[in-house]
């Protein structure tokens, strides 16, 4: 117990940097006009409170997709706790966020996803922007690339001989950029599922 705490401890740490310009989470309602920005409770507009999740893996590690969102796997999640909000849906400074994967002070793969709902079903989600390379695709009238590198962070090493303070999350062009939640659109089988599930319901009531 006592070597999976120390482990624990020593992991590097991060912090969100607020910036208005750079870092708020916008929501839209039809995929792809912009409605709005989440508030200073948190939520946004129909969809609900923002709930927000921190991945991170070894520098350099590839982030790749599939069927139009980031495939996690090999990452580690780290949940974000009790966010406090700015004006225009930004996360306040002093968030500290103690990131599962990477090497403390070392800087680390990460990106910030953030979703209404729940993680397994969400009603809207959206991820933090990056350096990309490789070829693209289209979603929801976006094109976005494919073979993406989360981006490379500096971090913090409150285990260290001094221990240093969290990094700020780096905000701009290959950093941190704004969220925008997206509502999900069910899979085809989901929407052919229901509708069969429909017309068997039709006949049944016909029968009767």
């Amino acid at each position: 117990m006592a070597a999976t705490a120390a482990s624990t401890f020593a992991q590097g740490t991060i912090s969100f940097k607020t910036s208005i310009t750079k870092d708020p989470v916008l929501y839209s309602t039809d995929g792809t006009t912009v409605a709005g920005t989440v508030d200073t409770t948190g939520a946004a507009g129909s969809f609900g409170t923002v709930n927000y999740i921190v991945y991170a893996a070894a520098n350099n590690t590839v982030l790749s997709l599939a069927n139009g969102k980031p495939d996690f796997t090999g990452w580690v999640a780290t949940a974000v706790q009790n966010p406090v909000y700015a004006s225009g849906g930004v996360v306040s400074p002093g968030i500290t966020v103690t990131l599962g994967a990477g090497v403390a002070g070392a800087p680390t793969e990460i990106e910030v996803f953030a979703y209404t709902g729940t993680l397994a079903n969400p009603t809207s989600w959206g991820w933090s922007g990056e350096s990309f390379d490789g070829g693209s695709f289209t979603y929801n009238g976006t094109t976005y690339s494919t073979g993406a590198l989360g981006w490379s962070n500096a971090t913090g090493n409150p285990a260290g001989s001094p221990p240093t303070s969290p990094a700020a999350i780096v905000t701009g062009a290959t950093g941190l950029g704004s969220i925008v939640l997206t509502p999900t659109v069910p899979e085809p089988t989901t929407i052919a599922l229901g509708g069969l599930g429909a017309a068997a319901l039709l006949l049944f009531r016909r029968k009767k």
